[in-house]
């Protein structure tokens, strides 16, 4: 076992549980986006302010009048909702219900990246490192599809807040969606380099190797 290999075994376990809590943390909180709007329907003088959070899972919304804030209603994501709209916020849904599902499921691989990664370290264990390799591969390539994913889902999240904002709704970020950023793209990239560094002799490292040399050799036959 070389330096490389030895770290990416050491540096994984402890960097997977980071990846675990911060994406569950941010997963299961409403703290993503913060939206507030006027509702002049009832009074012009003292109008309602409407105010609202919005996660992947949940959103909660509640209605501040002149005398206090109502107790917070929350509400399920429910993919059906878009074809109640009217023409004019059908976008803005779509993009709402294109980055909570991407989100989600990213959520889904990175708990099953976590299982491969965590059986890969009790075998290397067990095994003083000789097995176990293999599934630090898996959860190499679940790491990478988690941080790809993560990516389309918060550049969703940035055009939901700039059709929001063109439209007049005051809209913010919130620590949920920073925390998501950090944990799914930036540490899963980080993890995933480390389950790569791991899994170097691993016997599906070496297969995935050989179909690179060949598919370099027939390219370069083709040239």
């Amino acid at each position: 076992m070389g330096f490389k290999e030895g770290t990416g075994k050491l540096c994984v376990f402890f960097f997977s549980i980071a990846f675990s809590a911060m994406l569950a943390t941010s997963m299961l909180s409403p703290s993503w986006l913060s939206v507030t709007s006027v509702d002049t329907s009832e009074s012009t003088v003292f109008p309602d302010t409407v105010e609202a959070n919005f996660g992947p899972f949940y959103g909660q919304v509640r209605t501040c009048k002149s005398t206090g804030c109502l107790p917070w209603v929350t509400k399920s994501v429910n993919i059906e909702d878009c074809s109640t709209l009217e023409d004019g916020n059908v976008e803005l849904c779509d993009h709402f219900v294109t980055w909570r599902a991407i989100a989600i499921i990213c959520f889904i691989i990175g708990l099953g990246t976590q299982f491969f990664i965590f059986a890969g370290c009790c075998c290397q264990s067990l095994t003083c490192g000789c097995c176990g390799n293999s599934l630090s591969f898996i959860g190499m390539l679940g790491y990478w599809v988690v941080a790809l994913l993560s990516i389309i889902s918060w550049s969703f999240v940035i055009s939901s807040v700039a059709i929001m904002r063109d439209d007049g709704i005051e809209v913010a970020y919130m620590w949920g969606y920073w925390l998501f950023v950090a944990a799914a793209t930036a540490l899963g990239a980080i993890c995933g380099t480390l389950a790569d560094w791991a899994s170097e002799d691993s016997w599906l490292s070496g297969i995935f190797g050989c179909i690179g040399k060949i598919l370099c050799c027939c390219r370069g036959g083709e040239d």
